[in-house]
């Protein structure tokens, strides 16, 4: 299942940058604010000024499992 999200996420994502959607989505960083270390600050649109940063939880082992199960149509519950 975990092959299979990582799989998922990174088609997600190689789709949407194909078609253009860059999402100004920063989250926190450890190291400072989530702007201060990204590449592609210049091409996303955020401004840290006047948006906030998202704080993202961490996912868990059974969230992975059950977005996957989803995907493939499955209860996601077994």
């Amino acid at each position: 299942d975990f092959l299979d999200y990582a799989v998922y996420v990174s088609k997600t994502a190689t789709d949407e940058l194909r078609g253009g959607y860059v999402a100004p989505s920063p989250s926190k960083h450890k190291s400072g604010t989530a702007c201060d270390y990204c590449q592609f600050g210049g091409m996303c649109g955020f401004h840290k000024e006047r948006l906030k940063t998202r704080s993202v939880d961490a996912v868990s082992s059974e969230d992975i499992v059950n977005i996957v199960r989803k995907q493939k149509g499955e209860d996601g519950n077994e």
